[in-house]
């Protein structure tokens, strides 16, 4: 609390004021003689970029995590550092992915070696990748939700490098989540499924990981109606489509109308801190059973002009180089519209 007082008083720009929180952050924890994840040492520093999601400011959701995860990866690779991942909120990365060598339970920093680096946007990242050489003998913070490839080439090669270095990267280590999918699912026929995947934010009033404050009980009922009957027009009689949804309300309400609904079990958005592990690792699963997938089908839930930018099931579907068609549900009078893809 103390720390968010003290930066809302400094009169500078939104960034800015996040970047002296987490460098006041940094050394709070590293002059305390009691924190056990973050401590100061005048041992030499080597050439490290670590990408840090540790819960002192909000880093989004699974695909936010992972663009910043391989923009980190691929610095690391382009200047000959060590790539090191520090992910411990809401969960250790190592629940998902790990290797002995690149992830970190506890962060040793030299106090005079070490820089933080937060990335807000696009644009942010290309003029920092343009503009700024990384210096020796230094450890990097990165702080960092975008895709460094989303910049550097044009659509239609720009994923197939993505879907690359993550290949590259996850092959380095124990992959558990696709361990966990096989074990927990092992009846999916991975090489014949299509996923349908509806993003309802917080409309239904079940998924917190938003602001938007959910459509009435009149409007609710309709809305369910609607995309239950435009389902059964769409994808009756195919069962080799498995639907998800952050919307556990809407996915009760299609298993009962006999689609093939993934999973029932509760998932949480990663910025929402305080929740059991496995309703993390439940988002993981879904996550990763697109890139399994040959088509995939995205709605996101809008009522604004421009719809809410998801790319949950987008990235993924870059992942397993699958065919990936973006539609927009209108909450106020249920027309559906095809959506611009964008980066």
């Amino acid at each position: 609390m103390l720390l968010r007082t003290i930066g809302k008083s400094i009169p500078i720009d939104r960034d800015k004021k996040i970047l002296f929180f987490l460098y006041l952050n940094v050394l709070l924890k590293g002059i305390n003689p009691f924190s056990n994840k973050l401590y100061f040492s005048f041992t030499k520093n080597n050439n490290r970029l670590i990408y840090s999601a540790d819960g002192v400011i909000n880093h989004g959701g699974i695909v936010d995590r992972m663009k910043g995860i391989l923009t980190t990866y691929y610095l690391s690779q382009k200047n000959n550092f060590a790539f090191h991942i520090y992910h411990n909120s809401p969960l250790s990365f190592s629940e998902v992915w790990h290797n002995e060598k690149v992830n970190l339970e506890k962060i040793k920093l030299n106090p005079f070696k070490f820089r933080v680096i937060f990335i807000s946007t696009l644009s942010k990242l290309e003029k920092f990748s343009n503009n700024n050489s990384l210096v020796n003998n230094k450890t990097y913070l990165i702080y960092c939700a975008e895709n460094i490839l989303a910049h550097q080439y044009p659509n239609g090669k720009w994923e197939a490098k993505t879907r690359h270095l993550f290949n590259e990267l996850i092959a380095s280590g124990d992959h558990k989540i696709d361990t966990l999918l096989n074990e927990k699912y092992a009846t999916l026929f991975y090489d014949k499924i299509d996923v349908v995947h509806y993003r309802c934010l917080n409309y239904f009033d079940d998924f917190d990981d938003s602001k938007l404050k959910p459509v009435s009980k009149d409007a609710k009922d309709k809305l369910l109606s609607s995309i239950i009957n435009d389902a059964k027009k769409t994808y009756n009689g195919n069962s080799n489509k498995i639907f998800i949804s952050d919307s556990r309300y809407l996915l009760k309400s299609l298993k009962e109308n006999g689609f093939r609904v993934f999973s029932l079990e509760s998932t949480k958005h990663m910025d929402n801190k305080g929740h059991k592990k496995e309703e993390y690792l439940n988002a993981y699963l879904e996550n990763h059973l697109i890139t399994k997938a040959k088509n995939v089908t995205s709605y996101i839930l809008f009522h604004k002009e421009k719809p809410f930018n998801s790319h949950f099931a987008y990235y993924p579907s870059i992942i397993g180089a699958s065919k990936f068609y973006k539609l927009g549900i209108n909450v106020n009078d249920f027309s559906i519209c095809n959506l611009e893809i964008t980066k």
